[in-house]
């Protein structure tokens, strides 16, 4: 009787110990099973982060957009970080630039992205799509959405590129006619990077939002009504040459001149540069080569960081003391008046001459799965 007393008691608090260790079991069990079932948690988290890394942070290099930033940033180190927000203090203010980048075939789809905006050991597949107030078409980078993903919808702002027209009022209040009848007339635009980065008595220029970066900006100049300049109706004009000029704020105009910069092919730019675009009375395809006939307009764009590569010094940093110079020279058929800049010097592409930056309402939409 003694010994079976000591093998129940045994036989009893080992099984207690196992019915024990069975509830512990039993209550793991559908945590896990949880974590099996319910991934949108885990997608949606990835989406929400990568929504975050897109709309509040420029990325790393911030000029990552710049052809010829991202061609040296990447040969140095092949490490590049997506983000479209024009600085990490304006987050969901996206930049135009950094975007029309983002959606371009240069990168591929999946690995490019996969390792610069949408991080992570496991290699997620995704939809990220912008639709910007005033645009027909949605901008899309992925693939096809499934039935079940993580997902996050965040509200923008997209900034616009400014830009500026030359017509007739502002040829007559800044005296930019030639009142002498010649047949060769140069007109010159000035960009001058102390003025649009470091003016600080300018609100506009202090303002990230409404800022103008001759280094990273599209920046367009509209040059009309030049045949009201004419003194001759039937006199023909002709853009003979467009030079792109560099020079240092201590330095006159024209001479001397750092470097230049001779139109080219677009499809050619020399030395990385990005391509610059030229049209001429409306037309909708850009002028190849010079000279070219003008009638009454001519419209110039420069893309995004076009002067990035013709801004740095002799130490190879970028000089925020540089002067850009765009410098048109125009043929008449005959001596006439014309639009003229030699006696009243450059025109400057400044806050108080532009139209400003504008900011459009957008709508970015992140799938995960």
């Amino acid at each position: 009787m003694k010994e079976g007393a000591n093998l129940s008691l045994d036989f009893l608090a080992g099984f207690t110990v196992f019915i024990i260790a069975f509830i512990y079991v039993a209550t793991l069990i559908p945590g896990f099973l949880l974590d099996l079932q319910n991934k949108n948690v885990d997608y949606n988290a990835v989406a929400y982060r990568t929504g975050v890394i897109l709309t509040e942070d420029p990325g790393s290099p911030v000029s990552w957009e710049n052809p010829a930033a991202y061609s040296d940033y990447f040969i140095q180190t092949n490490n590049i970080r997506f983000g479209l927000a024009l600085s990490k203090d304006t987050p969901d203010v996206l930049s135009i630039q950094k975007i029309n980048r983002f959606y371009c075939t240069t990168f591929s789809y999946p690995t490019d992205y996969q390792s610069r905006a949408v991080f992570g050991d496991y290699h997620y597949l995704f939809n990220i799509s912008l639709q910007i107030a005033g645009e027909n078409e949605t901008r899309s980078i992925g693939d096809v959405i499934p039935d079940e993903y993580g997902y996050i919808r965040r509200v923008v702002k997209v900034k616009n590129p400014s830009n500026v027209t030359i017509g007739l009022p502002v040829i007559n209040a800044l005296n930019m006619k030639s009142t002498d009848n010649v047949t060769t007339h140069p007109f010159t635009v000035l960009f001058n990077s102390t003025d649009l980065l470091d003016n600080t008595s300018n609100p506009a220029c202090t303002n990230p939002l409404y800022q103008i970066n001759p280094w990273q900006d599209q920046l367009m100049v509209n040059l009309t009504d030049l045949q009201e300049t004419m003194g001759n109706a039937s006199t023909n004009a002709s853009l003979v040459r467009l030079d792109i000029l560099r020079a240092q704020q201590s330095q006159p105009y024209p001479n001397p001149a750092i470097s230049t910069v001779e139109f080219f092919d677009n499809t050619n730019p020399p030395g990385g540069i990005p391509p610059l675009f030229l049209y001429t009375d409306g037309n909708s395809t850009p002028v190849a080569t010079l000279p070219v006939n003008v009638v009454d307009n001519v419209s110039l764009i420069l893309s995004p960081g076009f002067f990035y590569n013709m801004g740095y010094n002799t130490n190879n940093q970028l000089d925020q003391q540089t002067q850009m110079y765009v410098k048109y020279t125009f043929q008449l058929s005959q001596n006439d008046t014309y639009l003229n800049n030699t006696v009243s010097g450059p025109f400057s592409y400044t806050y108080n001459e532009v139209t400003p930056s504008t900011l459009n309402d957008g709508v970015m939409e992140i799938a995960v799965w």
